[in-house]
This record gives C-alpha cells, structure tokens and sequence, in this order.
C-alpha cells in the first residue's frame, strides 16, 4: 500500500506507521510532499551536432547515402568522432522517416472498390526454347482480396480494356471505382486535375463503374494490387514448370493459380478470397448485354495495286475500292478487318515481321481480268493478216558495218 493512498482513505499518520511497519517519522516526510519530481536528463552534446546540418542536407538530396560515404565527407570537414557514431544517427534517422511516411491500410465495403495495375517481364519462356517477352495484367477487388491476372503480348490501350472484360467475366461482374496509377495508355493528363482518354471513358461508361487515379509516385495508394502482383511472380511465374507451350496455356494456368489462391487463407483480412467473395458477389454491377468493342481502330487509304499498308506490312482489299479510305480493326486473336463504312470486306490472318505482303486471290481476281482483256485487244490490234508468213528472226539491236581486210592493212601503212 502508498502512504498517499491509506492518507486518502482517511487514516492518520500514526496508524498508516503502523501498518505499513514504518517508522512515523518517515510517514510525517511523505505526508505532506507534493508530486514526485520527473527525473531529466541533462542534454549531452555529442561531437556530431556541428555536423548535422550537413547530414541532414546530404540525405534530403540523396537519401541513399550509406553512412561510410557520410562518415568520410564530414570526416574530411574536420569530424573527430567515430564510425559508429555516425552509423547511429543515420540508423535512427531513416527509423524516423519511414515512421513518419507509414500509411493505414484502407478497407472498402463489398464491391466498392478494385485496383488495377500491369507490368513487363522479359523471360517468359515457353516449351519450344523461346523467350518472350510479356505484359502481366492484375485486378484485385478490395473487400475480398480475390485477384485476376492474365498475361498480354502487347500493353496497348487495346489489350489492356481487353484485359478489363476478361476479369469481369471472371468475377461476374463489375465493382463501383477502379483505382489506377496514372499510365498514358489510360491518362492524358495526371495532374492537377486528371484527364482521362476518352476510349477509358466510353468503355467505364459502358460497364458503369468510375476510373480514379491514386497520385503518381505513392504506389501505397494501391497496396492490395501492388502486394498481388508481386506474390504472383514469386509463387507462379517464378521457376514455372513445366514450361507453358503458348501464351493460351499460360493464362489457362495463371487463371487455375488465381482460383488456387483464393482458397488460401489471406494475411490481411484472415479468410480466404473465396469467403468473402462469396458476400461481395452480389454488390457487384451486372455485365451488360453487349461487350464493348475493344479492338484498335485505324484508317487507311487504299493503294493503286489494291493493298492497304498496315504494320509495315501490305494486305489486300477488293480492287474496287482503290483510292478509298477504309478502316481497319485488329482482333486479339492475330487477325485484320477490314471495313467499307460499316461493310466488312477483308479479313487477314496479322503478318509478324516487316515487309511482307498478304494477297487474297477473289481481291485481285478483277484486275487480272482486265489486264487479260487488255492484252487480249493488244494482239488483235497487231496481228497479222491471214496468209502472211510470220518471222521469229529480230535483227541485232546495233547495226555493224562490215569491210574488206585490206582496209585495215592500208591504214597500217602494209597496202
């Protein structure tokens, strides 16, 4: 028991002495004591504090200095200290910063929120030897953490809305926002206020849900796709085998991961993807009837010879519509086609490499006929009159003057 509690309690000195087995006197000195002083500890001046400053400056400008490089610049400035001194100072002033940089996670409500982001890896290889390089696509919704991820030959703004219907079809539907970092494919312009490509626009419109940007350089922002992309790499791409034979089989198995994965219990919120999606399932928006047409649109005008220049590689169209403008949609299963307003009048299988040319034979089969007719009427024009006897002889394209031997010997002076 404290002498100031039994005092509170309304004991007297002599019988707080008694039952604490103290002498009075010892009571009578706490008695009437007001709070304890705080011990403080006097400042100790350390033999960095003149230097600090400059640390301070070196580090705000290059926060990657190790503190050996620090050590020997102030070192030079006339710092009698030691190593480890300034090893302690820079130890405790990173401990510090990332403190003062530390984020809570944000949790949404079921269906309110999924994060989007992408990347490049360069040595995806396949069962043949090849190595490819490829573009991994994520999307994580926030509230049950179940992720999509699917993998694209090109980053294009094409794909990547691709990509979007993939995982809708995936999850059955579509969550309210979907927060990206601030890629051009999808961006015009990140700030102040953001600007967004009109193709996003017109595609978010069209599965209603809202784009928003997280500000550019705080991947935290977006923790729950940043986290899922790189466990993906190291608990399915890494050490992959066997080894996929075509990019089909490699989203096949990347689709089974993501069903395998969402099986297993989650660090973050202690139940697996499956569970909790199993509730967020219903928050989502419906998938439209209609998909949106993804595909890249281009305008071309249509050559002399009947092509079309695409690609730096040449495709035929019907040669009725030389000179016109035609437009050309590329399909992400490797074809081309093209239309005349709203006619299609030529599909091609998409040609790899450069300056190679695809003709299909119907798109040429007119001009040949007019050249047949052509020629035709040309040896009508020129053909003999019946009965007259036809020479194959053609006489030498230089005429050649012949002279007698004796020519040359008078000019040699011999005649």
């Amino acid at each position: 028991m404290d002498i100031k509690v039994l005092k509170a309690q309304g004991y007297s000195q002599r019988a707080v002495a008694k039952m604490l087995r103290v002498h009075r006197g010892t009571v009578r000195r706490v008695w009437d004591e007001g709070a304890p002083m705080k011990y403080r500890r006097r400042p100790r001046v350390s033999k960095l504090d003149g230097f600090k400053e400059q640390l301070l400056s070196r580090l705000g400008s290059h926060p990657g200095l190790r503190a050996t490089r620090l050590y020997r610049e102030i070192r030079g400035r006339g710092f009698a200290g030691g190593y480890e001194t300034v090893k302690r100072w820079c130890r405790s002033f990173r401990r510090e910063k990332r403190a003062r940089e530390g984020t809570v996670r944000f949790e949404t409500s079921p269906g309110l929120q999924a994060q989007a982001d992408w990347g490049e890896t360069r040595d995806v290889r396949f069962a043949s030897g090849e190595v490819v390089r490829r573009y991994f696509f994520a999307l994580v919704l926030g509230y049950s953490r179940l992720r999509f991820v699917i993998y694209l030959p090109e980053i294009t703004q094409s794909w990547l809305l691709w990509a979007h219907m993939r995982a809708f079809d995936f999850f059955g539907g579509v969550p309210e926002r979907i927060l990206y970092d601030n890629p051009k494919q999808l961006v015009k312009r990140p700030r102040p206020e953001v600007v967004w490509q009109e193709r996003l626009l017109a595609f978010a419109s069209h599965y209603g849900y809202l784009p928003q940007a997280c500000w550019p350089y705080r991947p935290q922002t977006k923790g729950k796709v940043e986290n899922a992309i790189g466990y993906h790499e190291r608990d399915f791409l890494l050490g992959l085998d066997p080894l996929p034979a075509d990019d089909g089989e490699l989203n096949r198995r990347a689709l089974a991961w993501c069903e395998e994965v969402a099986g297993r219990v989650c660090a973050s919120t202690g139940v697996a993807p499956w569970e909790r999606f199993a509730e967020e399932r219903s928050h989502l928006r419906p998938l439209p009837g209609v998909a949106f047409d993804c595909r890249s649109v281009e305008t071309r005008r249509v050559l002399r010879e009947a092509l079309i220049a695409y690609a730096s590689n040449r495709y035929s169209v019907p040669s009725a519509l030389v000179g016109r403008t035609v437009t050309v949609k590329e399909s992400f299963d490797a074809t081309l086609h093209v239309y005349a307003d709203t006619d299609e009048v030529a599909v091609h299988t998409r040609l790899r490499g450069r300056g190679q040319v695809s003709i299909l034979p119907e798109h040429h089969a007119p001009l040949w006929k007019a050249l047949g007719r052509l020629g035709q009427k040309k040896r009508r024009t020129a053909a003999p009159p019946v009965g007259a006897s036809v020479s194959l002889w053609r006489p030498p394209l230089v005429s050649v003057e012949r002279r007698p031997l004796g020519v040359y010997a008078a000019l040699e002076g011999r005649a």
